[in-house]
């Protein structure tokens, strides 16, 4: 596949133009793409591969994604232009670091919306279509455990830094080839030079030695640079040439855990917003703020148990790159990784009703040493069933289902399909003890108008006016959907059209309610509950 078109023509004829004094104004052609990384059709890529898109010009960030996609199961993952993820606005190379690392032996394509970059004149990218397979695709290597040709022994090793391994390397059948004299040649090569280093680099076996065992020697580097435990594992990326139609062409991954031993300052500061599900943890970076850079990232470790290590710990909430305020504060909400890691290996639970949880910040400084944990400290998250008060009227009183809705105080004035009510006797406003239960029900049955009526199955990340791969069509009701979820009480954020992680959260927030599976899809079931619920007043179409 090739990117670059040819304009020679059109620059000759503007540059002539200009020459004579024929045109006032500057023309700026669309952008186009010139090259990527990983390659187009690239094998062997690293799971923790970052994608690099390289334009003919400077882009600037238009409205739209960039998508991750994997035909085997049909899924896309998007990454909002402009974003945390992606980078090089203003230059002509744009860069995305995915929140999360590839899966192993699996083909991936890219697909980039037409409205997502410009040259900053309105002349825009025209983008890789959704679920194009072709234009730009690679796949990731499969592990070394994954063929027994040659084996690797051990093929998963873990060391600290600034110490040695030896790893070694035999074949399993003989090596055979028309040739007189053919050979098997290993190469090994890191993935980040700067951890890990490899001696020798090539190991070569000829006809004779073929069932002989030999010797990598892994060295991990001991460096003053930050990286935090899920940056591992490494990755040793392996190639065999050989004479012998057995060995020819084989390649793959060895992952390598390397144990930082640096320290940066960072201190714990507090949790608030407790509530079911979620927490805002907040911590504190006590270096010089002029000094931080994107080497720096920050998280949390959780534990049910006091002594909170990387060796001890139930949850970690990280790294995020940089995510600092101007005072060097940073804030992690724990329903979003929740968000992020959902149906992944890293998936991460719900918090406990009623359970002490311990817990301390940690962070990387780029360039200054190690890692360094704050003080350990402690929160006992809400009961599921809470005693709260809330104000009534002089003649109803409100009895609200959900303690994690939002908007209670819409709730007396709208009549909230989330809530109870019944006549009292009071005539003055007095407060009121209520208790909150978790209930599968929403309000009697109250059918939505056709403007308000939810039709089509949506999750996040999607927006109005793109294709979704769950919706298989284009999204037209993203902000209906939102305006359900706000007017029942579930904070969907603005309602814009844009379903990202506060509408994800917002929705599998309403599941559990329900007593549905919380897994962010809203189909056919979760819809019914939606559209029997409507409250015209207050819900905008």
């Amino acid at each position: 596949m090739t990117f670059v078109k040819n304009r020679s023509l059109t620059f000759i004829i503007i540059s002539v133009a200009l020459l004579f004094g024929f045109v006032q104004t500057s023309f700026a052609a669309a952008p186009i793409i010139t090259s990527v990384n990983p390659e187009d059709e690239a094998t062997n890529v690293l799971p923790s591969t970052e994608i690099v898109i390289t334009f003919d010009q400077p882009v600037v960030a238009g409205d739209g994604f960039i998508w991750l996609y994997t035909p085997s199961d049909g899924t896309s993952t998007g990454f909002n232009v402009p974003g945390e993820y992606v980078t090089g606005l203003g230059t002509d190379t744009i860069t995305v670091r995915p929140y999360f690392k590839l899966d192993t032996q699996e083909e991936h394509s890219i697909n980039i919306d037409a409205t997502a970059f410009d040259n900053g004149d309105g002349e825009s990218f025209a983008g890789i279509a959704s679920n194009d397979e072709t234009t730009w695709n690679f796949t990731t290597g499969s592990l070394a455990a994954e063929d027994d040709r040659v084996v690797f022994d051990p093929i998963a090793p873990e060391l600290d830094e600034g110490t040695t391994f030896d790893v070694d390397v035999y074949l399993t059948e003989p090596i055979l080839a028309a040739e007189n004299d053919p050979t098997v040649e290993i190469t090994l090569v890191p993935s980040n030079t700067d951890r890990l280093t490899v001696s020798p680099s090539v190991i070569t076996f000829t006809a004779d030695e073929w069932n002989q065992n030999k010797t990598f020697t892994i060295t991990a580097v001991d460096e003053a640079d930050v990286y935090l435990f899920l940056d591992n594992p490494e990755y040793l990326s392996f190639s065999v040439a050989s004479e012998s139609e057995l060995y020819s062409g084989f390649e793959g991954l060895i992952p390598v855990t390397v144990n930082d031993n640096d320290t940066p300052q960072v201190a714990t500061v507090g949790v608030t917003n407790i509530s079911r599900e979620s927490a805002f943890f907040q911590g504190q970076a006590l270096d010089d703020i002029a000094e931080f850079n994107e080497e720096n990232a920050f998280g949390f470790l959780l534990g049910t148990t006091p002594g909170v290590t990387l060796a001890n710990y139930d949850v970690a909430l990280g790294p995020v790159v940089n995510p600092l305020e101007e005072d060097g504060s940073f804030t992690l909400d724990y329903d979003e990784f929740r968000d992020r890691f959902a149906g992944t290996e890293e998936a991460i639970p719900p918090l406990e009703c009623g359970a002490n949880y311990y817990y301390k910040a940690l962070g990387s400084f780029g360039g200054t040493g190690d890692i360094s944990f704050g003080e350990e400290f402690s929160f006992t998250t809400v009961s599921c069933a809470t005693t709260q008060t809330r104000r009534t009227s002089s003649s109803i009183s409100y009895t609200c289902k959900d303690n994690i809705a939002s908007n209670y105080n819409r709730f007396g004035r709208h009549k909230q399909a989330l809530c109870e009510y019944e006549v009292t006797e009071e005539e003055t406003p007095t407060d009121t003890e209520v208790i909150l239960e978790p209930t599968t029900e929403l309000s009697e049955s109250n059918t939505c108008s056709l403007e308000q009526t939810l039709t089509q199955n949506l999750k996040a990340p999607s927006r109005n006016g793109t294709y979704n791969s769950y919706t298989n069509d284009t999204v037209t009701e993203a902000h209906i959907l939102q305006a359900h979820l706000n007017q029942l009480g579930f904070n969907s954020g603005p309602e814009d059209g844009i379903l990202g992680p506060l509408t994800d959260g917002a929705i599998k927030r309403m599941q559990t309610f329900l007593g549905t599976k919380a897994d962010g899809y809203v189909g056919p079931l979760t819809r019914a509950f939606i559209n029997e619920s409507c409250e015209k007043v207050g819900l905008e179409s």
